[in-house]
């Protein structure tokens, strides 16, 4: 099934790097630029409701008061891009999806580790906004442009701004030329006119996004894994779902096809690593399995030293980059 949703998930999260560059190439930061975010923030985002199609849970026998957690996933799904790396023959044709799996195995949200932004996309991310108009009733909601404009050039009447297609559940998203003017216009809100009233949310602020700290390691196995796809940048592509790509074991490079490939990821939590990967050639056309196999887990405090940094388990050959 194709999520309705996915056009507008995938340019929120690549936001930067599809309209920023051209913009922001050669163009020097303020000194009062604030340094980047810590690497990679999880985004979570609803995606279709499949899952309020599955059969009722059975009863839970635990005792009064405490919750089951959630196990592994059973597989995600990782699709190659473009035609530049051949299907190998290792790959099966794709069988269809049975019905229980279309019912239960769709989660409700969507997870994406990924990687923290340069200063440059920061700055450019900071210039967007979110408009949301209240009453949900408003009249001016079908034709929320020229409504925005007024109410907000009624306060505001020499403030530039671009209006946007909308996304993340609001009636226009805003571009403007600084994060200053951003903020000067979310220090005037909420601008009312006739009756109704728009409110602006920051670009990453939404209430369908949620970061989250990545406190735990995992040491992997990726069991079967074609050769066609050992380069650091597509072992990064497989991953993306259950965590950030830290070490990939050097010796994994030149060893025979289909041998295992052993990496560290940093997550939330070592539940979020599935048990499948299952990688797909020629738009869901042909896909091969690659079972995942967890090693190890432990806190990152446990691989820092007394400076704060990282030591790596495979040494520096192992670090790939961020």
């Amino acid at each position: 099934m194709v999520c309705p949703k996915l056009n507008t998930i995938l340019f929120s999260l690549l936001l930067g790097y599809i309209k920023g560059r051209p913009l922001l190439s050669s163009s020097p930061l303020p000194s009062s630029h604030p340094s980047p975010p810590p690497p990679l923030a999880v985004v979570r985002r609803r995606t279709t409701s499949t899952a309020r199609c599955s059969p009722p849970p059975a009863p839970s026998r635990l005792p009064a008061g405490r919750r089951r957690r959630p196990g592994r996933p059973a597989f995600v799904d990782s699709s190659v891009q473009g035609n530049l790396i051949p299907t190998p023959a290792t790959a099966e044709p794709t069988p269809p999806t049975p019905p229980h799996e279309r019912r239960t195995s769709r989660p409700e949200m969507v997870v994406v580790y990924v990687p923290a932004p340069s200063p440059e996309m920061c700055y450019f991310g900071r210039c967007f906004a979110h408009a949301y108009i209240t009453p949900s009733g408003a009249p001016c909601k079908a034709h929320p442009a020229p409504f925005i404009r007024a109410a907000i050039g009624a306060v505001l009447p020499g403030l530039k701004f671009e209006l946007m297609y909308p996304s993340h559940g609001a009636d226009k998203m805003f571009r403007f030329p600084s994060p200053e003017d951003r903020e000067a216009a979310m220090e005037r809100q909420p601008f009312e006119l006739d009756g109704a009233s728009v409110k602006l949310v920051r670009e990453g602020e939404t209430s369908n996004v949620r970061r989250v700290r990545k406190e735990t390691l995992a040491h992997v196995a990726l069991h079967g894994y074609p050769r066609e796809l050992r380069s650091v940048e597509e072992i990064r592509s497989r991953g993306t779902s259950f965590g950030h790509l830290f070490e990939v074991d050097p010796a994994c490079f030149d060893a025979p096809d289909l041998s295992p490939v052993r990496v560290v990821v940093r997550m939330e939590r070592a539940r979020e690593i599935p048990r499948q990967v299952r990688i797909s050639w020629m738009a869901g056309a042909f896909r091969h399995v690659v079972p995942v196999q967890i090693l190890k887990v432990w806190n990152w405090s446990e691989s820092v030293d007394a400076k704060g940094h990282y030591v790596p388990i495979y040494g520096a050959a192992g670090v790939v980059p961020p």
